[in-house]
């Protein structure tokens, strides 16, 4: 089920501040009205005295929702911090509008501002939504059991495997030690983890994508777009990759729990 967060654009609550009801709404400043619902759920705050923003929990299954009203026909603006994703939203006659949002469960953490803008006038100032990616904690605790029997396994042994043996035998490979070498095409970074779509064979149409620990990164490197890798870790299976990164394909995964080499 997902939680709503009631976003209201009214010319008679400018200037309003917190007051909405029972001081549950912040509104934004600018010329296109625009004030966003605290939810009275999922642990949420608001901090208007520093960023104007507000903090929330996902759904378990990392989603959220974005709704309100604004002015009629106003676009609405959502954007994703870092450049990951933007959801652009046209208002109805009403003002009204609504949008599902899923965050990656690779991502323990994620920001959206959202904006609107009234035809001939300027936008308003953003709000943010600081999201705590409950999928993402859940992820963490299912992984954090398999390493534990994983543990019992040989830690030195990663035979190299390549595109064709992880696409065609993903489930033969699932949980199993493997490396594979690669260039890394898209990068996704956040809270110190990555995760990343790696070209095996300077191919594009053989993409991997990569989860990765900070803890497995060297000392005092960091993983940019272009940079060569040998990647050890655990197969996968496939799964869908997250919108920031490309639309949603199944893809071969590996997760990098043990090191990564910078060839």
């Amino acid at each position: 089920m997902y939680k709503k967060i009631c976003i209201l654009s009214l010319g008679t609550l400018a200037g309003l501040g917190l007051l909405f009801g029972s001081n549950q709404t912040v509104l934004a400043k600018g010329d296109t009205k625009l004030s966003v619902k605290i939810p009275n759920d999922k642990n949420a705050t608001a901090l208007t005295d520093t960023d104007n923003s507000i903090s929330i929990d996902s759904n378990d299954d990392g989603t959220f929702t974005i709704s309100g009203v604004t002015s009629p026909n106003s676009k609405v603006t959502i954007e994703r911090e870092s450049d990951l994703k933007d959801y652009t939203i046209k208002a109805g006659q009403d003002g009204s509008f609504t949008k599902d949002i899923t965050v990656s469960k690779y991502s323990k953490t994620a920001k959206y501002d959202v904006s609107a803008k009234e035809k001939g006038k300027d936008d308003s100032s953003p709000i943010t939504f600081k999201v705590n990616n409950k999928a993402y904690q859940a992820k963490q605790e299912n992984s954090s059991n398999s390493r534990v029997s994983e543990s019992k396994k040989s830690t030195n042994n990663y035979p190299t495997v390549s595109y064709d043996d992880l696409n065609n035998n993903s489930k033969k490979l699932l949980n199993q030690n493997l490396s594979i070498n690669g260039t890394v095409s898209k990068v996704h970074k956040e809270d110190g983890s990555y995760v990343l779509i790696v070209s095996m064979d300077n191919n594009q149409a053989e993409n991997v994508m990569v989860a990765v620990d900070g803890s497995s990164v060297p000392k005092g490197k960091k993983i940019s777009k272009g940079d060569q890798l040998t990647i050890k870790g655990t197969g996968g299976g496939k799964q869908s990759t997250p919108n920031e990164l490309t639309d949603g394909n199944n893809i071969p995964y590996v997760d990098c729990n043990e090191t990564i080499e910078f060839q």
